[in-house]
């Protein structure tokens, strides 16, 4: 057996590293674009930068559209169906319209959460607003400019390398890898918005219903029927004399005949 020489062995461990970095370059670019309205629009716009990125865009494009999708008639829900096929939540904001394991989605128990800490019992006067025009501009500015960019590297090798193919088949998968990441990765951001915004009016309003008391009963004199805690006080001051005051009864309230 020969000795293997440490050029051998250099070029072996990069090509170990190459199939590696498509791994490791997809799952970060995916993650970058996934968490950008929390860590800012940069993360978007130099995503589409790299070929990496452009299937991590990919990834997360697929995950938002089906997340975002329910239809009750069919009785589908995006979020449940990615849960069964075993897509993990990614990302900052991607997650937050996903399942979690109670199958509940995540923004859900985030709103419950935060009321609790900030101690709102009533959600009467909660309400929910969203001021992202300004960012959304300035991140389909950004992403518009950092895609026309990505094109850079096929100028060379589509202009002075010698090709069999034409003009226009040189230029399309450039043209097509450059609009299609801008086209994704803005919308993911405009899907995930509107789809935050959707469910967490939809919790509020879920325990706006809760906090309702049930509405009182009209007795058969046309008189409403005191709650149980007011019968409670009446049955206890009406009966002074006995040691323990007992469970008022219907019949004690009705007026007698």
């Amino acid at each position: 057996m020969g000795t293997i020489g440490p050029g051998a062995t250099l070029s072996t461990g990069i090509q170990d590293i190459a199939a590696l970095l498509p791994l490791l370059g997809t799952e970060q670019c995916e993650d970058h674009v996934s968490s950008a309205l929390t860590k800012g629009y940069l993360y978007i716009a130099a995503t589409p930068l790299s070929i990496f990125g452009s299937l991590g865009i990919a990834r997360a494009g697929f995950k938002t559209l089906v997340a975002s999708l329910a239809v009750a008639k069919w009785n589908f829900i995006g979020a449940r169906k990615l849960a069964n096929m075993g897509f993990e939540p990614k990302g900052t904001n991607l997650s937050l319209i996903m399942m979690t394991e109670d199958d509940r989605y995540l923004v859900e128990n985030r709103v419950d959460s935060l009321l609790k800490e900030l101690h709102i019992d009533s959600t009467k006067k909660v309400e929910v607003a969203t001021k992202c025009l300004k960012w959304n501009i300035t991140m389909i500015l950004c992403t518009a400019i950092a895609c026309m960019l990505s094109i850079t590297p096929y100028i060379h090798l589509n202009i002075h390398e010698k090709n069999r193919l034409n003009q226009t088949a040189r230029w399309i998968f450039p043209a097509l890898r450059a609009f299609g990441g801008f086209l994704t990765a803005t919308m993911i951001q405009l899907v995930i918005q509107s789809r935050i915004t959707t469910l967490t009016r939809n919790r509020l309003a879920t325990r706006r219903g809760s906090d309702k008391t049930s509405p009182s009963e009209i007795g058969s004199h046309g008189k409403q029927s005191s709650s149980p805690a007011v019968e409670k006080d009446l049955g206890a001051k009406g009966n002074l004399d006995s040691p323990e005051p007992g469970p008022s009864k219907a019949e004690e309230t009705s007026p007698s005949r």
